[in-house]
């Protein structure tokens, strides 16, 4: 198991949080930190949208445990039966740096 540290630059457009190969296996969990002088990073999935996706202000850390334990792969070995959980972000305008810290990688 490893950690890794990267900084995401979150645009106006769906942006991976985690979403480098392998970010998601079981037993992974993310630190993700929106800068004090940021601007606020909405959160949810692939289609997330300023108006739909939850708020993280800056200046906020969310601690975020991620499972590969989809329905499919519950019931078959076939490692392509599993989907994980990749977090997206948005900003409003412009851009946002994003640290993000993975454990168990």
């Amino acid at each position: 198991m490893a950690v890794k540290a990267v900084v995401v630059t979150v645009a106006a457009t769906a942006t991976a949080l985690n979403g480098a190969q392998n970010d998601w296996i079981a037993g992974n969990s993310c630190l993700i930190s929106v800068p004090a002088a940021g601007q606020t990073v909405f959160v949810g999935g692939s289609d997330v949208t300023a108006a739909t996706g939850y708020p993280w202000l800056a200046g906020t850390e969310h601690p975020v445990g991620l499972d590969d334990l989809s329905p499919g792969y519950r019931g078959t070995s076939t490692p392509e039966a599993t989907t994980g959980e990749i977090i997206y972000g948005i900003v409003a305008s412009g851009s946002q740096a994003v640290n993000v810290l993975s454990q168990g990688i």
